[in-house]
């Protein structure tokens, strides 16, 4: 096993010798030149990437800022108010007495409270329930009308990290809006119907402050309460004589609602967010498997932290399609439902259309069709009321109904907005004492005044396990036949 030099192992002495030399060798040196070459090029041109990527993106915000676009979401945070000019300063305290009569601590989340959350103003039991219930909060329900006669609101949120922000203010307004709409109902069934109207007009002032937040679930929140308040108002309008001048003031109030300018500020701050998103994921890359990372394991972050440098040149191209993408969304948030590419082909409404490799954005974009059309759902409804109260007022004047809504306009000086889904009149039918009015609907067809499923009654709901929600119109249910 050993040779004439007494080495154990002459072989692996032999071939260590060898490894040696061919290490010491210009073959290897040219290898190893090769391979760092072979590296640093590739890093040049990930560098180079990066920088090109990042180009783009800069002369996109660069274009945006020239055409006085915000691109930071820092720059839409509402400003804060003097308390005694802000109104949720009293819905605050209104949601903290529903609170206390709810019976649950004074930490339990503004989400949990349920006082009005279930109830049904058609079934004479729930209606005694609730009439008991704003007895008992006729102190909230005073400071949600004083909060209507304040110039401002400000909610008061954290907006030091944008995109874990909890906003509890949304909950508290639905509750809010729930009790002024039983409020009001109850008013109008005791034969107070100035008053009934006066808590009308609190409720939809209060959707208009929180549509006034610049984003999109305060949008959707504003939606629900004017459905909510609209449902209230057609168990109220005619149901006696109102005062012309209160009449007069929520008119007012409904025609404040600037829905199409606050949705298009909730996109742009969606946009701003997005764009913060994408930095942060720039700033700290391990944070990418949050996002690629499907299965839910926890993954080492050195391993993240490297995938996200090598894929950041991807990252700048990701937010230069969602920057392009938002450009379209946008344009459509200006329009009128009706003239959106989504109302013209309902199939696609939901559809993000940006490439697959996007992956950032195809999670984080939203299409925002489907809130369009509910705005305008919500201008429809606030269209409907008014035009009601005219009516109503006209009848009160001459004794009869009117023939045409050109008649309110002519005989009380009345304002009725167009219906924003025909960008027409809304469709107005006496029928002996009583009429028919509706807005064509989010399917653009006139159904002759058959209402739209979600605003049927219960036992006049088609049955079946997946019913049309989308088609038919919506009507004032005040007049409709169907009504309890």
């Amino acid at each position: 096993m050993s040779d004439a030099s007494g080495d154990l192992f002459p072989t692996f002495g032999r071939s260590a010798d060898a490894f040696g030399r061919f290490m010491r060798s210009r073959g290897m040196r040219w290898f190893a030149l090769c391979v760092v070459g072979g590296f640093l090029f590739l890093a040049g041109l990930h560098g180079a990437a990066v920088l090109y990527e990042k180009a783009k993106v800069n002369a996109k915000v660069a274009e945006l800022k020239a055409e006085g676009q915000p691109v930071v979401w820092t720059e839409l945070v509402p400003k804060a108010v003097p308390e005694d000019q802000n109104a949720w300063a009293l819905y605050s305290k209104a949601a903290d007495l529903i609170r206390a009569h709810q019976g649950v601590p004074a930490t339990t989340p503004f989400y949990r409270l349920t006082r009005y959350s279930v109830m049904d103003w058609r079934d004479p039991a729930r209606m005694a329930a609730v009439t008991r219930l704003v007895a008992e909060d006729m102190d909230a329900l005073a400071l949600v009308k004083a909060a209507a006669g304040r110039p401002q609101c400000w909610f008061e949120e954290d907006w030091s990290d944008p995109v874990s922000m909890e906003m509890p203010h949304t909950s508290a307004a639905r509750e809010l809006a729930r009790l002024a709409g039983s409020g009001a109902i109850v008013a109008s069934a005791q034969g107070d119907q100035g008053e009934a109207v006066d808590r009308l007009r609190a409720g939809f002032a209060l959707s208009r402050y929180v549509s006034s937040e610049p984003c999109t679930i305060d949008e959707l929140t504003a939606f629900a309460i004017d459905s909510l308040m609209s449902e209230a108002a057609g168990k109220v309008v005619g149901r006696g004589p109102v005062p012309e001048d209160k009449a007069r003031a929520l008119a007012g109030e409904l025609s404040s609602g600037e829905y199409i300018a606050k949705f298009v500020r909730a996109e742009q701050m969606e946009r701003g967010i997005l764009r913060h998103v994408f930095d942060d994921l720039r700033r700290h890359p391990s944070q990418m498997g949050s996002f690629l990372n499907s299965d839910g394991q926890r993954t080492s972050g050195a391993w993240w932290w490297c995938c996200g440098m090598l894929m950041r040149p991807v990252v700048y191209a990701d937010e230069l399609v969602y920057l392009e993408y938002m450009d379209k969304a946008l344009a459509s948030a200006k329009l009128p439902w009706r003239e959106t590419d989504a109302a013209k082909n309902p199939g696609k409404q939901d559809e993000v259309d940006v490439p697959d490799w996007a992956a950032i954005t195809q999670m984080l974009a939203m299409s925002p069709s489907k809130s369009a059309q509910r705005r305008d759902e919500a201008v429809a409804n606030r269209a409907l009321v008014g035009a009601a109260l005219g009516i109503e007022l006209y009848k009160q004047k001459v004794g009869r109904y009117p023939a045409t809504l050109d008649d309110v306009r002519k005989a009380m000086a009345w304002e009725i907005e167009p219906d924003p889904f025909s960008g027409e009149d809304l469709i107005y039918r006496p029928i002996g004492t009583a009429y028919l009015l509706y807005s064509i609907g989010p399917d653009l067809k006139d159904d002759g005044g058959q209402p739209m499923y979600d605003q049927l009654p219960r036992q006049d709901k088609p049955q079946g396990r997946n019913p049309d929600r989308e088609h038919g119109d919506i009507v004032w249910m005040g007049t409709w036949k169907g009504r309890k």
